[in-house]
C-alpha cells in the first residue's frame, strides 16, 4: 500500500477527519473539503486509488473545526512564531502537552480539543499573534506524510497521536480568538451554469481591470471576501474561483496570500454570501431563453491557408537596425554615451527627425532613465537641442522624460525557486505606457530593472519575452505599436572579443535586434563605434557598424572626409605650448582646479590659439590616453606636477594618423622646446 494512503487511514482511524491535496503541494485536491472531510476508510480509498487501481501520490489534509483547533507556529523567514509563543506563555501560562507536528520550515502545529469552534485566524491580521495562525472552524493543515517542494511534514518525537492525547485547548487561548461567523440562510442553488467561457471572461477581465488589491492594515481581509464574492457572483466555481485569484490577482495583494489562506477566503465566500452563485449574469437576469452568449473565442492557431494576398510590410523605427513592435537591446560600457544615443533617438523618432543619418519613424516616446537625474538630462537635453538644432515646434511634447534615479526600479523579482514576482512599478510603468499610448519605450539601465541572475535563461527570457514583451503585448490590445528598446552593460568577457554580450545568451537569443556602442581601439578619446551584433529583419546582416563623433555634447555620424583636427602645424604649435610652460616651471594642468592660477591646459589652449575649449578638453585627454603627454613632478621642491609633452613631432603625427610631416611649417616645428624624448 502506498505510504500516503496508509498514512491518511491512520490517521483517521485515529479520529481526524482527512481529505487529499494536491501531489507535493498544500492545495486541497477537492471542493468544499470542510464538509467532505471524512474517517471513512471506503472513502479515503477512493480518494487515493484512481479506477485503474492505481495509487495517487496526494498530500494529506487533515479538517480542523469539530472540536479540533491548530495553532501553526510560522518559522519562516521573516516570520516570529516562536517569539510571539514565548510572549503569550509569559503572559498568560503554559500550555497543557499535547499532539505536535512538524513542519518543513521548521513551524510546529499545536493539536488542541476545543469545546466551540473558532474562527481561523492569520497572524495579526485579526489573529492572536505575529506568526501564529489559528486553524478551526472551516479550515485544515497539511497532515504529517505529506510532502512539498520544501520537505516533509512529520510528528514531533514523543508527540504524536500514538504517544499521548490531544489536549484541551486552555481558556486563556479561546479568549483570544474570535467566534466564526454564522452562515446566513441563504439559497445557494447555481442560478446559472458554472464556468461557462463568457462567466470566465467577463470575470478576467474584472480582475484585470477593476479588481482591488489585498493590502495589510488596510482591510485586506475584507477585500480578498469580496473579491471571492464577486467571483461568485459571476457564476465561477469554488475550485476555478480559487485558481483565478491564484494566479491573475493574489501576486499583485501586499503581501499575498499564502495558498490554503486564499482557499479558506474563497470557502468562506460561497459559504457565508447572500447571494447564490451566478447572481451578476445576464442569463440571470433574462433567463436562458432571452439570453444569447457571444460567440466562442477564436482558436489561437490557423490553417497556412489563412495566409492570403500579399503579406504586411515589416515597420521600423530606424531601418534595418531598429524592427517596429519587437525588444532591441544597446549594449555599452559606463560613459561612451548609450544614453545619449537613447535620448537622441527619442527625440529624433518624437520629430520624426534622423538619427545618426538614418531617418527616425515618427513616435510617441518615452524613456524611463534610472542613472540621471532631472538636472543631467537637462544639460544632455541642452546639448541636443543646440548640437542638432531642435525646436519645440518640431514636436518634442512626443518625447516624455521619467527619471528615476535612487528610486526602485525593478520590474520584476525571483524568489529562492525562481519564481517572478512582478513589481509596483511594472503596474505603475504598463499604466504610463498605456494611458499616454507609447509607441516607442526606452529602459535605461537593464541592472536597474532586472531582479534576477542574468546568467539564468528563464530569468532572462521571462523579463524580456514576458515583462517586455507583455507590455508590447498590451499596447497591441490597445491599437498601438509599441517598440522596446533596453539599454545594459557588457560583462568584461564579452567587452574583451568585441560581441558585447553579457550573462545567459538569451540577452541575445531574446531580442531581435542588438546593438553595441564600443571606442575604437584606434582611434581618437571622441570616437565611438555603433555596430550592429544581431539584426534578425535587416538585409545586410549583423556586424554593419557606424563610425560616430562626440561632438559638442552629441555623437554624429563621422564622414569618410573628415580630417583629424588639429591640422599638422597645429599640432606642432599645441605641443609647442605645453613645452614652453614646462621649461618655465609652471606645467600646465588637466585639473579645473587650476583655473585660478593660469595652467588649466583646455583653457590656456584656447587663448593662446582661439581653440575651442570643448575640443582642447578633448585633446588633452586623448593625448594623456595615448602617451603623447605625462602627469608628473615639474619641480622636485616645491612638489608641482603637470602635463610634460614626452613625443617628437613625427611621433606625434604617427600616433595621430597624420602622415605627410612635410605639411608642418618649418618656423612652427623649430619652435618646439627640446624635451625629453622629443628630437626635433
Amino acid at each position: 500500500m502506498d505510504d500516503k494512503l496508509s498514512a491518511a487511514l491512520d490517521i483517521a482511524g485515529r479520529g481526524f477527519r482527512v481529505f487529499p491535496l494536491r501531489e507535493r503541494d498544500k492545495l486541497p485536491a477537492i471542493s468544499r473539503f470542510p464538509t467532505r472531510a471524512t474517517q471513512d476508510a471506503t472513502q479515503i480509498r477512493e480518494w487515493w486509488v484512481d479506477p485503474a487501481g492505481l495509487v495517487q501520490p496526494n498530500n494529506i489534509g487533515i479538517a480542523t473545526g469539530n472540536g479540533l483547533l491548530v495553532l501553526d507556529i510560522d518559522q519562516k523567514p521573516g516570520k516570529r512564531g516562536a517569539d510571539s509563543l514565548d510572549m503569550l506563555l509569559m503572559a498568560y501560562g503554559e500550555l497543557p502537552a499535547t499532539v505536535e507536528a512538524l513542519t518543513p520550515s521548521g513551524g510546529r502545529h499545536l493539536y488542541f480539543r476545543t469545546p466551540r469552534d473558532v474562527a481561523n485566524s492569520q497572524g495579526d491580521r485579526g489573529g492572536i499573534a505575529a506568526g501564529i495562525d489559528v486553524r478551526c472552524h472551516h479550515g485544515y493543515v497539511v497532515a504529517p506524510g505529506s510532502v512539498t517542494a520544501a520537505g516533509s511534514y512529520e510528528w514531533a518525537i514523543g508527540r504524536s497521536p500514538k504517544d499521548l492525547p490531544i489536549a484541551d485547548a486552555p481558556d486563556w487561548l479561546l479568549s483570544l480568538c474570535e467566534a466564526p461567523r454564522e452562515r446566513k440562510e441563504t439559497d445557494d442553488t447555481p442560478l446559472v451554469d458554472l464556468d461557462t467561457d463568457d462567466a470566465i471572461r467577463r470575470a478576467e477581465r474584472w480582475l484585470a481591470e477593476s479588481a482591488p488589491i489585498a493590502i495589510e492594515g488596510e482591510g485586506g481581509d475584507v477585500t480578498t471576501y469580496r473579491v471571492a464574492a464577486r467571483l461568485k457572483d459571476f457564476g465561477i466555481s469554488p475550485p476555478l474561483a480559487f485558481e483565478m485569484l491564484a494566479n491573475q490577482w493574489n501576486d499583485r495583494c501586499r503581501p499575498p496570500w499564502q495558498p490554503d489562506e486564499l482557499m479558506r477566503k474563497v470557502d468562506n465566500a460561497y459559504a457565508y454570501g447572500t447571494s447564490p452563485p451566478g447572481v451578476r449574469t445576464p442569463q440571470a437576469d433574462f433567463g436562458p431563453a432571452d439570453y444569447e452568449p457571444p460567440p466562442p473565442a477564436p482558436k489561437p492557431y490557423f490553417t497556412a491557408e489563412a495566409f492570403t494576398g500579399e503579406p504586411p510590410e515589416r515597420r521600423w523605427i530606424v531601418e534595418d537596425w531598429i524592427p517596429a513592435g519587437t525588444v532591441t537591446s544597446i549594449y555599452g560600457d559606463g560613459g561612451l554615451g548609450k544614453t545619449l544615443l537613447a535620448q537622441q533617438l527619442i527625440y529624433a523618432s518624437s520629430t520624426g527627425r534622423q538619427w545618426l543619418g538614418m531617418d527616425a519613424a515618427p513616435r510617441k516616446c518615452l524613456a524611463v532613465f534610472c542613472e540621471d537625474d532631472r538636472d543631467e538630462l537637462h544639460r544632455r537635453h541642452a546639448a541636443i537641442v543646440g548640437g542638432l538644432g531642435y525646436e519645440f515646434a518640431d514636436g518634442l511634447a512626443n518625447a516624455l522624460i521619467w527619471p528615476r534615479v535612487g528610486e526602485d526600479n525593478l520590474l520584476v523579482t525571483f524568489d529562492a525557486a525562481g519564481k517572478p514576482t512582478r513589481t509596483p512599478f511594472l503596474r505603475q510603468l504598463a499604466k504610463a505606457v498605456l494611458d499616454e499610448r507609447v509607441e516607442l519605450l526606452v529602459l535605461d539601465t537593464v541592472a536597474d530593472m532586472f531582479g534576477g541572475n542574468e546568467s539564468l535563461r528563464a530569468q532572462v527570457n521571462y523579463f524580456v519575452k514576458t515583462v517586455c514583451g507583455g507590455l508590447i503585448k498590451a499596447a497591441a490590445q490597445r491599437g498601438v505599436e509599441l517598440t522596446v528598446i533596453i539599454l545594459a552593460h557588457p560583462s568584461l568577457a564579452g567587452m574583451a572579443t568585441g560581441t558585447g554580450s553579457s550573462g545567459s545568451t538569451a540577452w541575445n537569443n531574446a531580442v531581435r535586434s542588438r546593438l553595441y556602442l564600443t571606442r575604437p581601439e584606434d582611434g581618437r578619446g571622441d570616437e565611438r563605434i555603433l555596430s550592429r551584433k544581431k539584426a534578425n529583419y535587416a538585409a545586410a546582416g549583423d556586424d554593419t557598424a557606424i563610425r560616430l563623433r562626440w561632438d559638442g555634447g552629441v555623437l554624429r555620424p563621422r564622414d569618410e572626409g573628415d580630417n583629424d583636427w588639429p591640422a599638422p602645424h597645429e599640432l606642432a604649435a599645441v605641443a609647442s605650448v605645453f613645452g614652453e610652460a614646462w621649461e618655465a616651471g609652471a606645467p600646465l594642468s588637466p585639473h579645473p582646479q587650476t583655473r585660478a592660477t593660469g595652467r588649466f591646459a583646455p583653457r590656456v589652449l584656447h587663448q593662446r590659439l582661439g581653440m575651442d575649449a570643448t575640443e582642447a578638453a578633448r585633446l588633452v585627454d586623448d593625448w594623456l590616453g595615448k602617451g603623447i603627454l605625462k602627469y608628473e613632478e615639474c619641480d622636485k621642491r616645491s612638489k608641482l606636477k603637470g602635463l610634460r609633452v614626452v613625443k617628437s613631432v613625427d611621433e606625434i603625427f604617427a600616433i595621430v594618423g597624420v602622415a605627410e610631416v612635410a605639411e608642418v611649417a618649418p618656423e612652427t616645428s623649430a619652435e618646439l622646446p627640446q624635451t625629453e624624448g622629443n628630437t626635433s
